[in-house]
């Protein structure tokens, strides 16, 4: 069995279960999750052996826990953000682009399920209104 790395941290939990699922399966990656109910200190104790960080969106994500200046000077093991949700606004990309910190971007990742919900909502208004007629 390869040696396992430092860690993917994330929090709480991801977006589709199903990643966690895969990524457990792989012995050369540590899955750490983080708990926003953990002491700061050591959540921050944990977080600073991460490779790699996958981003909560940014009406998940509390402080200090952002992509920015202060985490990426603590956190020099870090190679990578991901971001899950619409957009990166959580991540500082100039100063992961000085840190040498690649930063990903999944938007649009649930795009079929946000249009589903539309459709469906659309579609529900439209019964509604037909029926008060």
């Amino acid at each position: 069995m390869s040696k396992r790395a430092a860690g993917l941290v994330y929090f709480e939990r991801w977006l589709d279960p199903v990643a966690e699922t895969i990524l457990s399966r792989r012995p050369e990656i540590e899955l750490v999750r983080l708990s926003y109910g953990e002491p700061l200190a050591e959540t921050d104790a944990r977080i600073r052996l991460a490779y790699e960080y996958q981003i909560s969106p940014r009406t998940e994500l509390l402080g200090p826990w952002f992509g920015d200046r202060d985490l990426l000077a603590k956190c020099s093991n870090l190679l990578a953000i991901s971001s899950s949700g619409a957009g990166y606004d959580m991540v500082d990309v100039d100063a992961c682009t000085v840190a040498g910190v690649i930063v990903c971007s999944q938007t649009g990742a649930n795009a079929a399920a946000v249009a589903e919900h539309a459709c469906t909502r659309d579609d529900a208004r439209a019964r509604q209104k037909d029926r008060s007629v």
